[in-house]
């Protein structure tokens, strides 16, 4: 499951590009990562600190340890239990220009994401891109038109 923060109009954006300078290109770099380490950093804390309310299940850990789990409910953020999906939570710059990719791996983050026929959706992802995407919008447009002057 990964959602991509990819910027529109690239082909005006592209012809502006290859006239600017390497620093530009450097600047928007950094932009796009500096936004994917945040929008990760966001969706792990939303998943650690959102309180959960869904079903309590009781499960017995490998070690053998009585474990209790709180489950999120359908619309809340998933509920950490184990940590694997927090764990697996990475971004990548593409080698495509102008996108950068953040997700998980694992197959049950879209599960988990976009909900099932027998499971509510625990979205997490694409709120807090929707809440990044602004941003990072007047982030590159700032650094672009620096670069275009």
């Amino acid at each position: 499951m990964t959602v991509t923060m990819k910027v529109e109009g690239l082909e005006d954006l592209s012809r502006q590009m290859r006239k600017a300078s390497d620093e530009t290109h450097k600047a928007v770099d950094r932009i796009l990562m500096k936004t994917a380490i945040g929008l990760r950093s966001d969706v792990l804390r939303m998943m650690y600190r959102f309180p959960a309310r869904g079903k309590l299940y009781v499960r017995t850990s490998p070690s053998g340890n009585v474990v209790k789990h709180r489950a999120s409910q359908a619309g809340d953020p998933p509920a950490v239990d184990t940590g694997r999906l927090a764990n697996s939570a990475s971004w990548d710059v593409s080698s495509k220009p102008l996108q950068v990719t953040i997700g998980s791996k694992l197959a049950y983050a879209a599960h988990l994401e976009y909900g099932t026929r027998k499971m509510g959706a625990r979205p997490v992802w694409r709120p807090m891109l929707e809440k990044t995407t602004p941003k990072l919008k007047r982030d590159l447009e700032a650094a672009i038109g620096r670069a275009l002057k």
